[in-house]
């Protein structure tokens, strides 16, 4: 599921039939309640940089992960969205449910 609260944003997010503190446990990472850092700003990417949120909730024993980008201008995030970056995001949270369907 996508949605664009504002022109500077992109949020996805997808709900684990799996608690909170199993997918926090397992990526091994201390039990924060959202994980923040910059992608892409590191000088190798030809894409502009842009600031990502990831959320760690959870209702009725399953997590939900939404992960937000958001941009420094809405042109910027209007430029990315033909390389697929709702995909990308997509594609990132379909991983980590074929990984927690393994535990």
């Amino acid at each position: 599921m996508s949605a664009k609260p504002s022109d500077r944003e992109i949020v996805l997010s997808r709900t684990y039939d799996a608690p909170r503190d199993l997918v926090i446990d397992d990526l091994e990472i201390a039990k924060p309640e959202r994980l923040n850092y910059s992608h892409g700003d590191d000088g190798a990417s030809t894409q502009p940089p842009f600031d990502v949120t990831v959320g760690f909730a959870e209702q009725d024993g399953k997590a939900t992960v939404p992960m937000r980008a958001l941009f420094v201008t809405a042109g910027e995030n209007n430029r990315l969205l033909p390389f697929s970056i709702i995909e990308g995001g997509q594609q990132t949270l379909a991983r980590l449910a074929e990984h927690l369907a393994k535990l």
